[in-house]
């Protein structure tokens, strides 16, 4: 498991999803939820192996859904570790 900051995964989520969605990082606040955005099963799996790469441990791909802005994703899994 690898230490991360909230600050450092919240940034990881918006590049991610910012990647995902070809939209500019910008354009993507943490606090709106991802449904806004259209997130559908495949982005959700990919944030989520991309959470797993940064933080190193594997991660339900279903946490997207349960946490459902980047905010509450980041704060969670900066709880995790």
């Amino acid at each position: 498991m690898i230490k991360r900051s909230v600050e450092e995964i919240r940034q990881r989520l918006v590049e991610e999803l910012a990647k995902e969605l070809e939209l500019a990082p910008g354009e993507i606040s943490p606090t709106e939820p991802f449904d806004r955005y259209g997130l559908d099963s495949m982005a959700a799996v990919n944030l989520t192996l991309s959470m797993e790469t940064l933080l190193g441990r594997e991660l339900s791909p279903s946490l997207p859904f349960k946490y459902r802005s980047i905010e509450a994703l980041a704060s969670h899994l900066g709880k995790l570790n």
